[in-house]
């Protein structure tokens, strides 16, 4: 009964993108009927369209749909909605707006957040059920700029459409008077609906005119393109553009995410007064938010041999490579300051309350992954190709050059959270070396993703290992270099455990060097 009528609301957000297509009234939200008033109403009638409520410990909420093949017309539509969604989505909206929105600083939130934050999910759904697919590439359609000015930012939302799954405005700091933090239905939501359901015309021929006109006009408006880069020739065309986000809002990856993890930070500090007693919300959402952290940095990982895609003014598509600083200032902030902002969620107080065994390794395992990200077998192919295509962009050498200054440049100073991206260097690197191990492995993923629906050519590149890039001949070249200064930092640093540190990852290069040679011999 109390969340009628955010549902409701949800529902009926859709009423004016309809209007706006020419239909007035074409949607609302109504309670079903109770047993005494309509004794044979079912919620399995084909006739009704439900919103169920479903009780069972599950982690979403999903709006299927029943068309005829023939026309197109929806027949039923039934919305399911599982209650840990909401429970999921409040503690991401803390995350992000516990130093934004004053009705976000305790958890649990009054039931008038909640119900904002339920009204958005089932408008989410909402969208589907009236044809519309996700549209991540909506998600960075706006710049930081857009997304910190207050006026712009309270009037569009975070997302250039609500079927996007950039949840929430992570730009938006304290002092900038945003406070549309959730997602509004956007530009393109009205352009995809128009679209679809508008009158253009008053036979086809007309129609496809205005259809093409329409197509030609959204051409070169960023804020109604659309990609979901969800099945397999989407994947293939979108899935290095670091445009395409699931999570992640902002056009400028780096500084959304700094801005991002900043919000993340205040929140964190705050957890405690937030939760009061309840220590069950206290572990839950810190969990959840180091999972949205790792996310956040993640993405910028993508600007990393990413791929713009362009429409071409003659058809067809363009692409264009991310500018060269701009991928070395992603590998910069990734081992660097993304890093180490991990370590907040190490202090004693949040390890013993959240994860006494294993809660350090825990933190420290996502910090290692964005090192293994780096490294990833596809994404050596990807820059190794991009250099053969153009010489000026980013290399994999660029890349091997940048992440051995950040991991290994300054050998005086050897915080843990380095050490740890030292230990996982190494053990990627050595699994790139070591390749030709895992070809029957990697030829049976192949032959899946082809038989998946994806070009053999995709599906390589999707299981390629970096072994057939430049990037085994710089290890062996400049590897050797970072031993002797390892052992020469060793023999200076007083720090016992730091010198067994600095030993061990010698001791590390050396038997790579030695196994590389043997297995080359």
């Amino acid at each position: 009964e109390r969340w009628r009528p955010y549902i409701k609301a949800g529902v009926e957000q859709w009423g004016p993108v309809l209007k706006a297509a020419g239909f007035r009234n074409a949607i609302m939200a109504v309670d079903a009927p109770s047993e005494e008033q309509e004794p044979d109403w079912s919620p399995a009638d084909a006739r009704h369209s439900v919103i169920r409520w479903i009780t069972q410990p599950v982690v979403n909420a999903m709006g299927p749909v029943v068309h005829d093949p023939r026309s197109g017309e929806i027949l039923s539509a039934h919305i399911l909605i599982w209650p840990d969604a909401l429970n999921m989505f409040e503690r991401y909206y803390y995350s992000i707006a516990s130093s934004l929105d004053p009705g976000a600083n305790t958890l649990p939130m009054s039931d008038a957040k909640r119900g904002e934050l339920l009204q958005y999910i089932v408008a989410h759904e909402v969208g589907h059920t009236l044809g519309l697919r996700h549209n991540h590439l909506a998600s960075t359609a706006y710049s930081v700029k857009q997304l910190r000015d207050p006026m712009f930012a309270n009037q569009h939302g975070a997302n250039a459409s609500i079927m996007a799954y950039g949840r929430f405005n992570q730009a938006a700091q304290p002092g900038d008077g945003v406070t549309q933090i959730t997602p509004l239905i956007g530009p393109y939501d009205y352009f995809a609906i128009n679209w679809g359901y508008g009158v253009h015309g008053s036979n086809p021929l007309e129609e496809q005119k205005e259809l093409d006109r329409l197509a030609a006009m959204a051409e070169g408006e960023r804020e109604l393109a659309w990609a979901a880069g969800e099945r397999p020739g989407e994947k293939e065309d979108w899935s290095a553009d670091p445009r395409l986000q699931q999570e992640s809002t902002g056009a400028e990856r780096i500084e959304a995410t700094r801005l991002a993890v900043a919000n993340l930070m205040r929140s964190l500090d705050s957890l405690d007064r937030a939760t009061g007693e309840d220590e069950t919300a206290f572990i839950d959402t810190c969990k959840q938010m180091l999972e949205h952290q790792s996310k956040f940095i993640m993405s910028v990982a993508d600007l990393v041999g990413g791929l713009l895609r362009q429409p071409a003014s003659e058809g067809g598509v363009r692409t264009r490579f991310v500018p060269v600083a701009e991928q070395r200032e992603a590998v910069r902030y990734i081992l660097g300051e993304g890093a180490k902002s991990f370590e907040a969620y190490k202090s004693p107080e949040i390890i013993s309350r959240v994860q006494a065994v294993g809660g350090l390794r825990a933190v420290e395992h996502l910090q290692a992954s964005l090192v293994i990200e780096l490294l990833d077998g596809s994404r050596l192919a990807m820059l190794d190709e991009q250099q053969v295509l153009d010489s000026r962009t980013y290399s994999v050498l660029d890349l091997a050059n940048d992440m051995t200054e950040a991991i290994w440049g300054d050998l005086s100073e050897l915080p843990r959270w380095r050490q740890v991206l030292q230990k996982a260097y190494l053990e990627q690197l050595e699994k790139v070396l070591l390749a030709s191990k895992s070809k029957n492995e990697s030829a049976g993923t192949k032959a899946a993703l082809v038989k998946a629906g994806y070009t053999p050519s995709f599906a390589a590149m999707a299981v390629a290992d970096g072994s057939k890039t430049q990037f085994p001949a710089w290890v062996r070249g400049n590897l050797p270099e970072v031993k002797n200064r390892l052992e020469q930092s060793a023999a200076r640093n007083p720090n016992p455990s730091q010198k067994l540190h600095l030993q061990d990852m010698a001791w590390r290069i050396q038997n790579i060097l030695e196994e590389n040679t043997t297995t080359s011999n």
